[in-house]
């Protein structure tokens, strides 16, 4: 082994992940004193991990004492959000069956927690708590009871919104209510978040209404890469009926077109009726997206891949993506050599929702025959 290879190597061998060790709830004071500081999430969640963690859980108990309220809000808190949790994964709860989980076992699947904010009262405790589960036992779990889930987050994808009525298509021209009714939305725990531009100068440079009719795919794609999206959604709003027909033109990153219809019932008023609109869009979105990537939980596969290292920092680019991709649980090098390492993966799921997953993180499997080779689809690969 030649001395770049050999420092290479080193290099690789530090490359490797610390866990934070899982928080230990301390038991509550018997006297009902001044809110003390509870555990809290001390370090910062993995954008990986980041499904996890269910934020803003207010809890409202009473007990004998303060301590008992405090106990008692702190269970009801746990399981509301594992409750959020398994929503977000889609997880058929009956399959689970979540009413036989303890107290006890879902504590076990809790990391970390934090109290965002508490008030006590004579035996009552009134709280707003965050709960980060630790997402290898929550994946144990389902698996352990055969419980099909999904766990990938999708991309930003970028809608682009026209509404259309009797006075014609209105995108960047006011007024646009479709336009701003998507930009009154706000849901940040979603698999599949959306990003809508405001119509500032840019934009309009980017894309014009007649463009985004059309589906012109270099205008999308520039105003989705400013955004940094990866799909977009020319979101089509039509007042009809007394509802709302709401028609969703999806262009992939990496090509491909799909359409879909909806229809909102009518409502008191059109600010309603178009808030309804964008609810049942990103909801569909949703279901498309967790249908798509569900994993079996008995499903695992091991894959060898080829990973282009010419430098150093090309490997830790590749590594700090990889890391960010939950389907992968392992990952060890088989060989080494000054250009490429050969590396193992065990995932969860299929190999077509390996290649979703890692589509996220901007890397792709390429080659039909032997070993894929592990590229960047962004053109980030650093030369040397």
């Amino acid at each position: 082994m030649n001395h770049r290879t050999l420092g290479l190597a080193c290099l690789l061998l530090l490359a490797s992940v610390v866990k934070v060790p899982a928080q230990v709830e301390a038991p509550a004071p018997e006297t009902p004193v001044e809110p003390a500081a509870a555990p809290a999430i001390t370090a910062p969640v993995n954008p990986r991990d980041e499904l996890f963690v269910v934020r803003n859980v207010a809890v409202d108990a009473t007990g004998d004492t303060v301590s008992e309220a405090r106990e008692t809000a702190f269970a009801d808190g746990r399981l509301f959000a594992l409750t959020q949790l398994l929503g977000r994964m889609a997880v058929d709860r009956t399959q689970l069956g979540e009413d036989t989980l303890t107290d006890e076992q879902i504590t076990g699947l809790v990391e970390a927690f934090e109290v965002n904010s508490e008030r006590t009262t004579s035996g009552r405790y009134i709280g707003n708590l965050t709960f980060a589960f630790d997402p290898a036992a929550v994946r144990n779990l389902l698996q352990a009871r055969l419980v099909d889930f999904t766990e990938v987050v999708s991309k930003p994808v970028l809608v682009v919104p026209v509404f259309r009525s009797l006075q014609g298509e209105r995108l960047w021209d006011s007024p646009n209510p479709w336009l701003d009714a998507w930009l009154d939305f706000f849901d940040t725990e979603r698999l599949v978040p959306v990003v809508v531009p405001y119509g500032d100068l840019a934009d309009v440079a980017d894309i014009s209404v007649a463009a985004a009719m059309t589906g012109d795919r270099p205008s999308l794609r520039a105003i989705a890469d400013r955004y940094a999206a990866g799909d977009a959604i020319v979101a089509i709003a039509e007042p009809y009926g007394g509802g709302l027909t709401v028609t969703l033109n999806h262009y992939g990153a990496l090509g491909g077109e799909s359409s879909s219809l909806l229809y909102v019932p009518n409502a008191d008023t059109l600010q309603t009726l178009l808030a309804a609109g964008v609810v049942q869009a990103t909801d569909t979105l949703e279901t498309e997206w967790r249908e798509r990537n569900r994993i079996q939980a008995s499903e695992t596969n091991v894959l060898a891949v080829l990973v282009p290292v010419t430098v150093p920092s090309e490997w830790f680019q590749t590594q700090s993506r990889l890391s960010r991709v939950p389907t992968i649980t392992a990952t060890k090098i088989i060989s080494l050599s000054p250009t490429e390492a050969v590396m193992e993966f065990q995932f969860i799921g299929s190999q077509s929702q390996l290649q979703v997953a890692l589509a996220q993180q901007n890397l792709s499997l390429e080659g039909e025959y032997g070993t894929p080779r592990l590229l960047p689809t962004d053109g980030a690969r650093v030369l040397p």
